[in-house]
């Protein structure tokens, strides 16, 4: 959810020194993809400072920001403890102060992406993941294809789901031979885009995970002599193994799992593929 950050007080500014102030309202939007958590403010003076601080109203400081030429600065914030208060800290230039605008941050994030993946079968590429919203019907997805490098072109457009982990799946049957790349964004309908995923390659060569259900070994099949990188997680998220993938070394241990669902994440130098399977 967009949150209207408060402009300070009078009173308030008056630890940055007695001068006159301009009240720039902005916003900020936190998301987590990939269990990582970024935090996207927009709205700011341009080249004035984003400052993330431990507690309400101050603490320490836990990160700091630049905001660019149109007054954005996308934060990745990775694992560390969410901030509690966000300052468009006051930036004296002559007698005015650029960029005065706070926010205290809450728990709760705008959105949650998972297991977003590409997958080639029979000459048609699809697409799948999922979702969580906490105002579903503020953003929309968009997915994007192009085949040259002419640029995107919008192929599809999907409402954001209610619901926990929502799913979400789409099939392209003219992926020009099985060849294309394609990427996922998000946005705000009211009009901002605030996530673009990494590009996706569609192509005749897949990647293949099998079988779905396992006692001792899953195997990763790569495409020609392509190396990869494979992760091995619960349904939590929590990473349990990782490797080296090949065309000579293409077995995933699995034998010392407890019984179960689990996901494994296979990347390559241009692709990424997230498959299930059960431990029997």
């Amino acid at each position: 959810m967009k949150k209207n950050i408060l402009t300070l007080l009078g009173c308030t500014i008056i630890s940055f020194g007695s001068i006159a102030k301009i009240n720039t309202p902005i916003n900020y939007t936190c998301y987590e993809v990939d269990g990582v958590t970024t935090y996207d403010v927009t709205g700011c003076v341009p080249g004035s400072s984003i400052v993330f601080y431990s507690k309400p109203w101050g603490g320490d400081i836990l990160k700091e920001v630049t905001t660019d030429a149109t007054g954005h600065a996308n934060v990745v914030w990775g694992e560390q403890k969410p901030p509690a208060f966000v300052l468009n800290k006051p930036t004296a230039n002559g007698n005015k102060v650029s960029g005065n605008g706070m926010v205290a941050t809450t728990p709760g994030k705008d959105f949650v992406l998972y297991d977003l993946s590409l997958s080639n079968n029979d000459g048609s590429t699809t697409l799948s993941w999922a979702a969580t919203f906490s105002n579903p019907e503020r953003y929309i997805f968009e997915v994007l294809k192009t085949t040259s490098d002419a640029g995107y072109t919008v192929i599809k457009t999907i409402p954001a789901k209610f619901g926990d982990q929502a799913s979400y799946l789409l099939s392209d049957c003219e992926p020009e031979n099985g060849s294309g790349s394609y990427k996922v964004q998000i946005r705000a309908t009211s009009g901002g885009i605030l996530y673009a995923s990494s590009l996706m390659h569609g192509s005749g060569n897949k990647i293949m995970v099998y079988p779905t259900i396992a006692r001792n070994v899953v195997h990763v099949k790569l495409s020609g002599n392509e190396l990869g990188m494979y992760r091995v997680l619960d349904v939590q998220g929590k990473v349990l193994s990782t490797g080296t993938l090949s065309a000579d070394q293409n077995s995933v241990d699995v034998s010392k799992l407890t019984a179960g669902n689990y996901v494994i994440q296979i990347t390559s130098s241009d692709r990424k593929l997230t498959a299930k399977f059960v431990k029997e």
